[in-house]
């Protein structure tokens, strides 16, 4: 018996008394009865944990431009990731408002100091038509009047 190992475990089988993987040629230790974590995981994930996914790599622009439908009218409804205050995000070095990304992309660069005002107020609109670029404190103008134009509608009704 080689040291380290332990003797065969009739409840656990053979496979976990030698404590590596059982992929032929993978030499890591158990994850799971059968598995080390990586073939573990590509088992749970695709049924066989042979498989290797191909990532396929695209340019940022052609991600971006696929996260989202262009309808003739209304809302660009962000498909990608929410952020849990409601925007669309998008991974681009680091995390960033799809809507901010989209804006720069189809219009041109957001000046500093300056904000994005979704006009439609559906924060994860990306529509270049439906977002105007304003000071912050425009920007939150703008949202206090909604909210409390708002507000006066539910209490008349």
């Amino acid at each position: 018996m080689q040291p380290g190992a332990m003797p065969d475990d009739p409840v656990r089988g053979v496979e976990m008394a030698k404590r590596i993987c059982s992929v032929d040629g993978c030499e890591k230790p158990l994850h799971s009865s059968k598995f080390c974590n990586a073939h573990h995981s590509r088992w749970r994930r695709y049924g066989d944990p042979l498989v290797r996914r191909k990532m396929t790599w695209m340019p940022w622009e052609q991600r971006l431009l696929a996260s989202f439908a262009t309808p003739s009218d209304g809302c660009w409804v962000w498909a990608g990731s929410i952020t849990s205050e409601g925007y669309g995000s998008f991974y681009r070095g680091k995390n960033l408002k799809a809507h901010r990304v989209v804006y720069e992309f189809l219009v041109g660069p957001i000046p500093d100091g300056l904000t994005i005002d979704h006009l439609c107020r559906n924060k994860p609109c990306v529509n270049p038509a439906h977002l105007e670029v304003v000071t912050r404190a425009e920007n939150i103008a703008r949202r206090n009047r909604d909210v409390a134009g708002r507000n006066r509608r539910e209490r008349a009704a």
